[in-house]
């Protein structure tokens, strides 16, 4: 099968940035993530994710659900037959767990626990992982921060005001540490298994997030300010799990 990467969507681009690519270049095996159905009747984009079978998930609308309860859960079950069809094929699925991205007002109105992030969504995990759990080698922690932003937009990495991009990838296998064993994430808890691993994976990554926040305003107190060229930074890379598709 391959991995499963789980990252925070925390920048206005809705993929990895180049420089995280940078980084997973030749290491990993085709990355594709959830699409939303609707793409796929856009000309020529459409035909291509197709071809090239990414994943896609059907989304209703509140509206929608509360005059057509029935369709509660559908979603998930496309979610379901999608990974059906990856079996047996080398992949990566990079997964947003929280589901859109970061900004200010969305912290405050969800009222997020968590200081830079909100909260992570179970139901699409938990459905990759219950499906695919099997075939899966290995689980991609993926933390991004732009040190000194808390969400960049487009124009602030157009006209280099993000300077530097902090990397940390953390591999994670089922069952060893805070992640349950696939029998757990199969059976009748599964779901509450995976909302409290999510939870320790997020409490971590926002402490990360914290420090690599508070390092940069402490080193803007004490340097001088330069135009510095854009740089990324890699950390806590593991060295013991390969990241191959074999």
């Amino acid at each position: 099968m391959g991995l499963i990467c789980l990252a925070p969507l925390i920048c206005s681009l809705l993929e990895i940035p180049e420089s995280a690519q940078g980084i997973f270049l030749k290491q990993i095996p085709f990355l594709l993530f959830f699409i939303k159905q609707q793409l796929l009747w856009i000309p020529f984009l459409g035909q291509a994710l197709w071809a090239l079978e990414y994943p896609t998930m059907k989304r209703y609308s509140k509206e929608t659900l509360k005059s057509h309860p029935e369709l509660r859960g559908k979603d998930l079950e496309t979610a379901k037959l999608s990974c059906k069809k990856l079996r047996g094929h080398p992949v990566t699925i990079l997964n947003y767990a929280e589901g859109t991205r970061f900004t200010p007002e969305k912290h405050a109105r969800t009222k997020s626990s968590f200081i830079n992030l909100l909260k992570p969504r179970v139901g699409g995990i938990h459905t990759v992982l219950s499906s695919l759990g099997d075939e899966i080698t290995s689980i991609l922690n993926v933390t991004l921060v732009y040190p000194g932003h808390s969400s960049p937009n487009f124009s602030d990495l157009l006209f280099g005001r993000v300077h530097k991009i902090v990397v940390r990838i953390e591999s994670l296998k089922l069952g060893e540490g805070v992640v349950p064993t696939l029998e757990t994430i199969r059976g009748k808890g599964g779901s509450l298994a995976v909302r409290n691993c999510l939870k320790e994976l997020w409490n971590a990554k926002d402490n990360f997030i914290s420090k690599i926040h508070s390092d940069a305003e402490l080193n803007a107190e004490t340097t001088q300010p330069t135009r510095e060229a854009f740089s990324t930074e890699s950390v806590g890379v593991s060295s013991t799990t390969p990241f191959s598709s074999e």
